[in-house]
């Protein structure tokens, strides 16, 4: 079942506009998201092969099956519960099922508000220095090979493998290895001078070094060869993902970071304070405030007015704040799941 299968079909009960466009923070540029409830039949339920969630290609559509949908409200999900407190202008379809949870909204509302809206606020601010990472740390498209992390002892110190075979004009083919016992990552390297056919020390596209059989009389000067293989994983991991993040990043905002300069993403950063501002205001008010009163202020952080380190701080004291708010307040510590059941058949009855 496709999003135009869903929209053909009298299962979804209801239909809103979300994200920058629900918050009050969106931009000329910005996309208008959708999200939606759809409820499926018993019989197909019942076959347990349904699809409790389904996406467009890019995510600008989001439909929940109903169960899902109170599964995640019941969890405090920040994404889930905005759906219930959104304002009838957002709208664009309601009906009775969906009125009866809305009805039901407050009881979603509970003091697991500190972990989810602070847990996805403090995630936010690790996003928004992890891509600007990636911005003032550009990784060179040619990839690098295990040979650039291997390193010989050299005279009194150490030196580059490729900085040693272009200074000798050696070759890599030229040479085999052998493991050192009880020594990680430490290699024997021989040098065969025409009479053997050592393997070398790379195969060409591999990942990790290859061995040879050393025969015994050619097993003589040796050099220690140090491969650092978990560094060569580490830049391998962060290849793979600089490059994925370079063909699917957002240029409109990895124009925004380069033009700040102030070292953060501020689209992570402003959803950081919406997300701490909204638990504070529940706590306070008992009702969750999606569409943002402090809409300039927010703003102002992503377009990079204010310092990273100022931000920090201040998010610090907000979480803080949030933390001791919704604990003192009134709202329920948990949800009672026989409620949630019960709504659940009365939705599904026939």
């Amino acid at each position: 079942m496709d999003i135009k299968q869903l929209e053909r079909s009298d299962y979804t009960i209801f239909k809103a506009i979300v994200g920058s466009k629900l918050y009050g923070l969106d931009t000329p540029s910005s996309d208008t998201d959708i999200k939606c409830i759809y409820v499926l039949p018993l019989d197909i339920l019942l076959k347990r092969s349904f699809q409790d969630q389904v996406n467009d290609n890019t995510n600008d559509q989001v439909f929940y099956e109903v169960i899902k949908f109170l599964d995640l409200a019941t969890k405090a999900n920040p994404n889930i519960l905005e759906l219930l407190y959104v304002p009838d202008e957002f709208i664009l379809k309601t009906s009775m099922d969906y009125e009866l949870i809305r009805e039901h909204r407050s009881m979603f509302l509970t003091k697991s508000i500190k972990n989810s809206l602070g847990g996805y606020a403090v995630a936010q601010i690790k996003k928004s220095r992890g891509r600007n990472k990636k911005i003032v740390n550009p990784i060179a498209k040619e990839r690098k090979s295990p040979l650039d992390f291997c390193s010989l002892v050299y005279k009194t110190g150490s030196i580059s493998l490729k900085t040693w075979l272009l200074e000798t004009g050696y070759k890599q083919e030229q040479f085999g290895l052998v493991n050192i016992d009880a020594m990680h990552n430490n290699y024997l390297m021989y040098w065969d001078q025409g009479e053997y056919t050592f393997r070398g020390i790379l195969k060409e596209g591999a990942d990790e070094l290859r061995l040879s059989s050393i025969p015994k009389e050619a097993a003589t000067n040796p050099y220690t060869l140090y491969f650092a293989s978990e560094n060569y994983s580490n830049y391998c991991k962060d290849y793979k993902e600089y490059w994925e993040w370079m063909e699917n990043r957002n240029e409109s905002r990895y124009a925004s970071v380069e033009k700040h300069n102030k070292g953060y993403d501020g689209k992570h950063m402003m959803h950081c304070f919406r997300l701490l501002e909204m638990g504070i205001d529940a706590a306070k008010t008992g009702e969750l405030i999606v569409n943002r009163p402090e809409r300039e202020w927010l703003l102002n952080v992503r377009e990079g007015v204010f310092e990273y380190e100022d931000l920090i701080t201040q998010a610090e004291e907000k979480l803080i704040e949030m933390e001791e708010l919704v604990e003192k307040s009134d709202l329920p510590t948990m949800i009672d799941g026989k409620f949630v059941d019960e709504l659940l058949l009365d939705i599904h009855s026939v």
